[in-house]
């Protein structure tokens, strides 16, 4: 990576900011604020909302799901395709505004997630570039848009319907760093850097997922080559204020019913066997977590020899607590290791005094999900999670013994501190 004082993040493009600006007037709006006040009713209404921690969370995840759903509806003016960052999940501020996070279904804080709106009868071609700190693992995976097409998640509620996937193992990377993604209409015939669109409106959500905090997401752009040309007039504010006020009542609906169904038979405490994620870009395990005060849940797991292996938990309504606010997510790079080159994690309310404290924000119900990702085809799935057990806080020292070091409040500052610095790497706009 450059030297930091002159560095300037991949996200900071014009499109990137124009649109963010653009989504800040649209949630200002007073036609959206009064749809989100009935939204909030629906979320209140919902069994979730019955845990205390379920109720304490409603508008943050509110917030979150809206400027979400906005970025989306944002980016379907097609008269300017732009690659957006579609789940910021903590706020942050640059360019002279304040963007107020957006996420939705357990995003990742690993993960750079960028969404592009594609019209399925035109051409497009993406140009990238990999820093030489390169991501762990680069996807990009090709679905029907959520806001124009229902059938966008799975029919058992746990992944997105993928169209096509490609990833770093396919896509040709030249020795500058470069490369280029085309996407062609059928029939033209998918390939390492070609994704073949279906008639109507796509979505295509980029992954660049970072092992390291340090590590560089890739530089984009995109645009039109061929095939139906693309509008003459860009969507004006009020159309696009209209169509959110419109959604956002399905819109919170359907992430309601998506995170009260996922997984909602799973013993609390308990991963579920790891499975492949559409796309086949990974691996994944979750499970519900419910903690008392005086206990910390410790999970240890094996890497798999994955590219990237991480691990996070949410709020009941799938939403990530700020990752430059609490140690609440792990990646490789974070965590301490093993002996053994396993890892083990301590899911727990309060700080328990050692290593690989996952912090959950102080709530006692919540979400737990594990990533395997960009790893060998003789991944054993079934010796990924070694074990799980519920101990009791005054437990901890002999349980956790020649596995993880002790941590003092000193050590614990200093272990966020650097992961704010490490996290603003996202939001540099150079020197």
């Amino acid at each position: 990576m450059n030297d930091k004082q002159h560095f300037t993040s991949p996200m900071a493009t014009a499109e990137e900011i124009a649109g963010e600006k653009k989504v800040l007037r649209v949630l200002a709006s007073e036609e959206v604020q009064a749809a989100k006040r009935q939204a909030r009713r629906i979320m209140a209404s919902h069994p979730i909302a019955e845990s205390p921690d379920g109720n304490a969370r409603i508008d943050y995840a509110l917030d979150h799901w809206l400027a979400q759903l906005a970025t989306q509806l944002v980016g379907l003016d097609l008269h300017t395709p732009s690659i957006l960052w579609n789940a910021t999940i903590t706020r942050f501020q640059w360019f002279g505004h304040e963007f107020p996070g957006s996420a939705a279904g357990i995003d990742c804080p690993d993960n750079i997630y960028r969404t592009v709106a594609l019209n399925g009868a035109t051409e497009y071609e993406i140009a990238g570039r990999v820093d030489p700190a390169r991501p762990a693992q680069f996807s990009f995976q090709l679905t029907p848009h959520p806001e124009c097409d229902g059938f966008w998640i799975t029919e058992d509620l746990k992944d997105i319907s993928t169209l096509q996937m490609l990833t770093d193992d396919t896509v040709a990377v030249e020795p500058d760093g470069s490369f280029r993604i085309r996407l062609l209409p059928e029939p033209a015939q998918p390939s390492g850097d070609t994704i073949t669109m279906p008639e109507g409106i796509n979505m295509l959500t980029i992954r660049d997922t970072l092992s390291d905090w340090r590590q560089v997401p890739n530089r984009l752009s995109i645009r039109r080559t061929g095939g139906e040309p693309l509008p003459s007039e860009s969507v004006p504010d009020s159309d696009v204020i209209a169509r959110t006020a419109a959604g956002i009542g399905q819109n919170i609906a359907f992430w309601v019913r998506f995170i009260g169904n996922f997984h909602a038979q799973s013993t609390p405490n308990r991963l579920i066997a790891p499975y492949g994620r559409n796309g086949a870009f990974g691996y994944a395990s979750a499970a519900k977590f419910k903690l008392l005060n005086d206990e910390a849940l410790v999970i240890t797991v094996a890497t798999g020899n994955a590219h990237y292996m991480g691990m996070q938990v949410t709020d009941l309504w799938g939403i990530a607590p700020s990752p430059i606010e609490y140690l609440s997510s792990y990646n490789e790079t974070q965590m301490v290791k093993n002996p053994d080159g396993t890892v083990t994690v301590v899911i727990a309310r309060e700080d328990p005094g050692f290593g690989n404290w996952v912090d959950t924000a102080g709530w006692r119900e919540g979400w737990m999900f594990f990533r395997w990702q960009g790893e060998g085809d003789d991944l054993d799935t079934g010796s990924l999670i070694l074990d799980q057990q519920i101990v009791a806080k005054a437990d901890l020292s002999t349980v956790l013994a020649n596995r993880l070091p002790p941590v003092d409040t000193g050590e614990r500052a200093t272990e966020l501190a650097r992961r704010r610095d490490e996290w603003r790497l996202r939001i540099a706009a150079g020197g």
